[in-house]
């Protein structure tokens, strides 16, 4: 299936996303933060899809995602954010007009999560 990209600065939200998108087939590479997600991105020599959150020690998902796209234009992107100070809304409206191809706010569902990743690998409309 495809190669993703998970960012999230809790193992336990890595953990669960990796393990619903392996439940589908995937294969699941993860880091910690923005830098370790643009050195893994390099180093796996690009992904199918990258998953970050936004609100995250050092390089934040804003930040990772303008990074992304200067790198590889066409790549599959899905902001998810908690909030943090200013609100998860404020943080994926901001994620969307940066080019986010879509965006779930925190707490989500595994099912929500898998038919986000299955409609964006098939090429669906961003949501």
């Amino acid at each position: 299936m495809a190669k993703i990209l998970v960012v999230d600065d809790e193992p336990s939200i890595r953990r669960v996303v990796r393990l619903g998108l392996v439940s589908l087939g995937h294969s699941i590479c993860e880091a910690a933060d923005g830098n370790e997600a643009l050195a893994q991105f390099d180093a796996e020599g690009g992904v199918d899809l990258v998953i970050t959150d936004v609100v995250m020690a050092g390089k934040d998902g804003i930040e990772t995602l303008v990074e992304l796209r200067k790198r590889h234009k066409s790549l599959k992107v899905l902001v998810i954010s908690g909030g943090g100070q200013v609100g998860a809304s404020t943080y994926l409206r901001m994620a969307g007009i940066l080019g986010a191809n879509r965006t779930l706010e925190k707490p989500f569902t595994l099912p929500d999560l898998q038919a986000a990743v299955t409609e964006m690998l098939a090429g669906s409309p961003s949501a």
